[in-house]
């Protein structure tokens, strides 16, 4: 019984044998190719896996270089804004501070590198409105300006140096001296002469008179007051004199030369000829 179990158990795998089929075999050439082509696709894998430590150092080295130059750039770049006779000019700095020049007057500044070098170099007559919290230094003549959130108006002009502080506080440096001079509210610095002092003066306008077009002085050198005519009327004023003379006394620019003239050579006893571009003035015989 056992037996004939086991040959019908025989037989029906032989049938199954009869029912498979042989899988289909490339042949050799195929088989080389394929081969072939995946141990390319290993290798190519393999070196882009070599290289890829160099293609990242090299994008690297590429960002680094391109700020480099960019930083090297910024501190060398500088932005200038200059005036001419009878002209002022608002320049707004990087951090919204606005400064008004006067005329003949000089300011220059790296915009790009301004917020980590905040130092300004200044020529001439200008009023500094400085932004709250905004803190930096200006250069000017002999003298260093450190200011923060202030308002104030700088004049460097030849052999005089004056700053008014009309609000906040201001320390000025002598680079000559090393002395150091602080200024408050209402407080005035002026160097001439190697001289150097500290004043105050009344509350006024929160502007300097040049900006309203009025020029006051007291006791001042009379060649500075020449000064201030040939910048506003853009005259040559030609006066030899080896003795220096002191007026006091008012002019507006609304006014016409010959009438600006008349206010400072009278009193002066002085007397004046206009030819062409040139005012002569020789004293009154």
């Amino acid at each position: 019984m056992k037996e004939k179990q086991y040959s019908n158990t025989y037989n029906e795998d032989l049938l199954d044998l009869k029912n498979l089929t042989v899988p289909f075999v490339h042949s050799k050439e195929k088989a080389w190719d394929q081969l072939v082509h995946r141990m390319n696709t290993i290798d190519q894998t393999d070196e882009f896996s070599k290289l890829r430590p160099v293609y990242y150092f090299r994008i690297a080295a590429t960002i680094l270089l391109l700020v480099g130059v960019f930083t090297v750039f910024s501190f060398h770049y500088s932005k200038k804004y200059q005036t001419v006779s009878r002209q002022n000019l608002n320049v707004i700095l990087p951090d919204h501070s606005l400064v008004t020049l006067n005329f003949q007057s000089k300011i220059t500044y790296k915009p790009l590198a301004f917020r980590l070098y905040k130092q300004i170099v200044f020529d001439g007559e200008g009023y500094f409105n400085i932004k709250k919290s905004s803190s930096f230094v200006i250069h000017s003549g002999d003298y260093k300006v450190n200011v923060l959130g202030t308002v104030f108006n700088i004049r460097n002009r030849t052999d005089f140096f004056e700053v008014l502080c009309y609000e906040g506080r201001i320390s000025i440096v002598s680079k000559v001296s090393g002395k150091e001079f602080i200024l408050l509210k209402n407080s005035r610095f002026v160097s001439e002469n190697n001289r150097e002092s500290v004043s105050y003066f009344e509350d006024a306008a929160i502007t300097p008179d040049w900006m309203r077009g009025e020029y006051v002085f007291e006791n001042t050198p009379l060649n500075e007051v020449f000064y201030e005519i040939e910048g506003n009327y853009c005259y040559k004023i030609e006066y030899n004199n080896t003795e220096t003379r002191f007026y006091s006394g008012y002019f507006n620019t609304g006014q016409d030369i010959e009438k600006v003239m008349d206010l400072v050579c009278v009193p002066m006893k002085l007397k004046y000829k206009i030819v062409g571009s040139r005012i002569l003035i020789q004293p009154n015989e």
